[in-house]
């Protein structure tokens, strides 16, 4: 790729495209159309990052206003194999008029298509689409043949259109390959003409099935991208699915207890290879391969299955001798349909099955193993589970308690720079569905496919550094937000439209299948007492009355919205198992025979008649949340009671949960009448804290956070809502500094936004509070006020300065700084109705107010310390929130490590563990915990800034059973857990937008709402074992994805469809 110095413009109106093309020109044809509103489309994202870095992803493989574009494709075949013709060349002029695309198939001619819509960018200050850096000569065509994504559509269900989405981003980095992993063990969505039985019995729904149409949908879909499509049938294990349909052709099916004696997975079962009903596999795909698995067979399965002994004795044969027949068998029926067979490596490496030289093996073990095939003198494609296995290091799907995965830690993007081999990523789909498929694919998959398309060695043989790709693969995924693919963020924004400054550098149980219960009510209620009767509901027949002093117009807008939950028909939901509904902690509640029938008529609940006997609506710590909530067997008036309008919306929460939707017979019911419910908190203060300064929030999503939050039960909104990174808080006192500091003009937060966010929340009974961490963190304060920050942007050394860049503290010895925050805090603090306000105080550098010009001065003429210096400053901070009717909360380095003498009025947040909660206790402050240990979400996702081994500071990933296993007040004396208010989570946004916000908040959130709502310690004091819970906090996930909350999938659907 060469380039030049000169900046052309296009217009929408005036830029044409000719294409000469033989065979194909429909596929150009369809692409351009795309091409071009993908060209003209002013996307927010990539507008915010430094326009003159805009580069092309990936690297093209040769070294580093237009009004038409003319590709030119001189190859007519449209067939896409191994031995396509992917290269092109692409030519920008610098005096404008025409580009050209050159390629010698219609596939390259797309490959260049992306690249020159890479090329051009949309700048808000100027309103134009631009070239920059032109002429542009590019030269490119891929390494690899064969770059692809593996998706796995069993564990989970993925629709057409999230495997669309998919190959969308597919294309956009320039990979090729979709291998769908289309059924397995879970389920078989798979329904064919042959034997639509399989997908009947097999599926999880009916709804959640590929039909013939569907899958040449996709195919033909993906082939106007140049996307190849192949099937994996993975036999003869992992085959419980199959064994729904046909019980005789499947062994070993469903083994309990001891499932893990016979399979890697629930549910066991493999193909019974002495049964000859297994000899056909047909599909629908125009690829040449054909995926037929080969792995994680249990020998164990077959030896202890009905007439295999005998079989073995009678043909004197071993099973390895009959393993390997069969998979010589599937080879050749795969053949049989003239495709190719792919296995993985297992066959050639493990059972040493003298399979064909025309199989190609894909291997997931690592090189050593790619390097035994090579050797066999087959065909590799790489999948390096310690590289490429992007599910791995996101926690337990299953209920192990240390919440740990067996191929952890997280493979960060820096991972997949360092593999050579060609291959795909994989997706296995334990704890994915459509809900988080972008995330957890994008741009950890661009990664992946620079790997594959370019020449990622250097000239001395070494590797391309990661620091080097940084900012081209940040740009990246904010091309592909752009377009529409929910790309995970890297790091703060600032950090990408500032390359430059940023140094490289910073400091299986198996208890869940025993666990059949599942609690309707989430977090887990005080007091829970069910009967074995039903009753149902009817949305036209369904009325709700208030009796209520103060607050009556707050149930009123709680109650619309709860009518559209309550009678929303969750399709996630009802996969759940209806009979499994049984009421923890009651797990020894048998479960009516007549729950099962599938049409009976049962009596109708016609009426909710709720009671609140307190008139007060202000939210503080001392609002009582408290209620109790009764539903009757006979059907009739269910009622709600509390003390506050704000216990009435906990019952109000709690009621709608006991509802489920049935497929089967399309109604609302509520299972195992009479309920009886007695609840209330065992904390005040139950939080989420979200971060809008390292990367911003738009305020829809503060509100899908809020509505998440309330179906949980939490209650306060900790908004850390600037720091160093940007200052997107715009007041009427000094509007420069959201001028000078926020990351775009769009991004920032008015007055108006502030109430309304804080109205919105106090509707669902949520206080708010904000930060101003001060006097660190500060950078974005020297924006607009140079003169009040020092150190700042100390550079290329910013970590001797600040734990993040960019440095910056607040000039705590000049005068201005005090008048300049203290008016601030006075405009703001009205902005928030509640009677906290958090002022930071954590993470101070001393070295950088001690290398600030006029300090050594200072210390010396007034005779007082840095220490002393800081301390002074802290409590002039607690002051200024008190002037203002506020109570002041700190991080807890003021106290145990600075040992300032704050009041003990000042609550004190805790994020390094126990210990240091019970040293603030003693010294007679509230505690609010945030253990970085147990509840810091944002950990275990990687490094967001380019250390080499793609690692954070706070390793490993906190899945929920290691958030659900936090004790808050562990070695305390009972007079000192009454100063622990509670905790929150925590959410640092150095690479958390809207667009994952979701997915790494819920569930985990969901375990922290029951910890702080509910008494998670048993009768003998150890907390509620994991394995009890995994099934209802399954459920709950679904509730909140049918309630349009992007919560992460946990497991497979089968683990609570099918518990026993």
């Amino acid at each position: 790729m060469d380039i030049g110095k000169d900046i052309v413009r296009l217009s929408n109106h005036e830029f044409g495209v000719s294409i000469k093309a033989g065979a194909g020109k429909d596929i150009l044809e369809r692409a351009v159309r795309r091409y071009k509103k993908l060209i003209f489309t002013k996307g927010e994202y990539g507008a915010l990052l430094n326009p003159v870095a805009k580069t092309v992803f990936p690297t093209p493989t040769t070294s580093v206003p237009t009004h038409a574009l003319a590709p030119k494709g001189n190859g007519g075949n449209t067939k896409l194999n191994l031995d396509t013709d992917e290269s092109y060349t692409l030519n920008v002029p610098a005096k404008g008029g025409q580009a050209t695309i050159t390629a010698k198939s219609v596939y390259g001619a797309l490959r260049g298509l992306e690249s020159f819509s890479q090329l051009v960018s949309w700048t808000e200050e100027t309103d134009q689409f631009r070239i920059p850096l032109a002429p542009v000569s590019i030269t490119d065509k891929p390494v690899f043949p064969h770059r692809g994504v593996m998706i796995d559509t069993s564990r989970n269900f993925l629709k057409v259109a999230d495997i669309k989405r998919t190959l969308d981003g597919m294309s956009y980095n320039k990979l090729n390959v979709l291998h769908w992993h289309i059924i397995d063990q879970h389920s078989f969505p798979l329904k064919t003409k042959t034997y639509p039985q399989l997908a009947e019995k097999g599926a999880y729904s009916k709804q959640w099935v590929y039909t013939e149409k569907d899958v040449r949908d996709i195919v033909s879909y993906a082939k106007d991208r140049g996307i190849r499509v192949y099937p994996e049938f993975d036999i003869p294990g992992h085959a419980y699915s199959w064994g729904l349909a046909f019980p005789d052709i499947v062994t070993c099916m469903n083994m309990q207890p001891n499932w893990s004696d016979y399979a890697a997975e629930p549910n066991s079962g493999q193909l019974n290879i002495i049964n000859p009903k297994t000899d056909e596999v047909t599909t629908w795909f125009d690829d040449e391969f054909v995926h037929i698995g080969g792995d994680e067979v249990n020998f164990k399965c077959w030896q202890d299955s009905p007439g295999y002994p005998e079989y073995l004795q009678k043909n004197n044969v071993t099973l390895d001798n009959l393993f390997g027949q069969f998979v010589l068998k599937s080879h050749n029926w795969v053949r049989e349909n003239k495709k190719t067979p792919i296995t993985w490596q297992e066959a050639l490496t493990s059972h040493h099955i003298p399979i064909g030289k025309d199989v190609a093996v894909q291997v997931w073990l690592g090189a050593a193993d790619a390097i035994k095939v090579v050797e066999a003198g087959n065909r590799v494609i790489s999948t390096s589970y310690e590289r490429w296995y992007l599910d791995c290091g996101r926690g337990a799907w299953i209920s192990d308690s240390q919440g740990n995965s067996w191929c952890d830690p997280y493979k960060g993007w820096q991972e997949q720079s360092k593999l050579v081999l060609g291959g795909e990523v994989g997706l296995w789909a334990e704890a994915i569905d459509g809900i988080n498929l972008d995330r957890v694919l994008w741009p950890r998959g661009a990664a992946a496919a620079e790997v594959l398309w370019s020449d990622i060695k250097l000239a001395d043989g070494t590797i391309r550094k990661t620091g080097d790709v940084f900012p081209r693969i940040h740009e990246q995924r904010a091309r592909l937000v752009d377009r529409g693919i929910g790309a995970e963020p890297l790091q703060p924004l600032w950090c990408a439209r500032n390359p430059l400054m940023v140094a490289i550098k910073l400091l299986t149980s198996i208890s869940l299948l025993a666990a059949t219960s599942m609690a309707w009510v989430w977090p887990l209620p005080e007091k829970m007492d069910i009967g074995k009767n039903i009753v149902r509901l009817s949305n036209h027949e369904f009325g709700v009355s208030i009796k209520a002093c103060d607050g009556k117009d707050i149930l009123e807008r709680a109650v619309r919205r709860y009518k559209k939950l309550i009678f929303t028909k969750g399709e996630y939901g009802a996969l759940l198992n209806p009979v499994a509904k049984t009421v923890f902690p009651t797990p020894t509640t048998s479960v009516p025979t007549h729950a099962l029938a599938p049409k009976g008529k049962y009596p109708l609940l016609t009426h909710l008649n709720i009671q609140v006997s307190g008139g007060n609506t202000k939210l503080n710590l001392d609002t009582d949340e408290s209620y109790t909530l009764n539903v009757p067997a006979k059907g009739g008036q269910a009622t709600i009671t509390a003390k506050s309008v704000y216990g009435a919306l906990r019952g109000l929460e709690s009621f709608s949960q006991l509802v489920s939707w049935t497929e089967e017979t399309d109604q609302f019911r509520i299972p195992l009448a009479p309920v009886s419910i007695t609840d209330k908190p065992v904390f005040p203060h139950r939080g989420v804290m979200i971060d809008t300064s390292r990367n911003f929030l738009k305020v829809a999503d503060i509100k899908r956070t809020l509505d998440g939050m309330s179906y949980n039960k939490l209650n306060v909104l900790h908004w850390h809502i600037i720091d160093q990174h940007s200052f997107p808080l715009k007041t009427k006192t000094y509007p420069q500094l959201a001028e000078k500091g926020a990351y775009s003009k769009h991004w920032v937060y008015t007055e108006k936004d502030v109430r309304d966010i804080v109205s919105y929340a106090k509707d669902r009974g949520i206080r708010v509070y904000p930060e101003f961490d001060i006097p660190g963190h500060a950078y974005s304060w020297g924006l607009a006020f140079p003169d009040i920050v020092t150190c700042m942007n100390m550079q290329p050394n910013w970590s001797d300065y600040a734990a993040e860049p960019n440095s910056g503290q607040l000039n705590i010895i000049n005068p201005k700084t005090d008048v300049i925050v203290r008016n601030f805090l006075k405009e703001v603090t009205t902005w928030f109705d509640d009677e906290f306000v958090h002022i930071g105080g954590d993470e101070v550098n001393f070295k950088c107010w001690e290398d600030s010009p006029g300090y050594p001065e200072y210390l010396q003429k007034n005779n007082v310390t840095l220490d002393n210096l800081f301390g002074q400053f802290v409590l002039k901070s607690h002051n200024w929130v008190r002037e203002n009717k506020k109570t002041p909360i700190t991080w807890q380095e003021a106290l145990t490590s600075h040992h300032i003498p704050i009041g003990k009025d000042v609550a004190v947040q805790v994020w390094l563990g126990a210990a240091d909660a019970i040293k603030v206790v003693e010294a007679g402050n509230r505690v609010i915990s945030t253990s970085y240990e147990r509840w810091y979400l944002d950990c275990g996702r990687g490094a967001w800034i380019s250390d080499s081994q793609g690692n954070s500071w706070c390793d490993p990933y906190k899945g929920w059973q290691v958030v659900y296993n936090y004790d808050l007040t562990a070695n305390m004396t009972k007079e000192q857990s009454k100063l622990v208010l509670g905790g929150e989570v925590g959410l640092w946004a150095e690479a958390i937008d809207g667009i994952n916000l979701d997915r790494v908040l819920w569930p985990r959130g969901a375990a922290a709402a029951e910890v702080l709502w509910s008494d998670i310690k048993l009768a003998d004091g150890t907390i509620r074992k994991t394995g009890d819970v995994f099934p209802r906090i399954h459920e709950q996930r679904a509730r909140l994805v049918d309630r349009g909350i992007g919560a992460e999938a946990l497991a497979t659907i089968v683990v609570c469809t099918q518990p026993s």
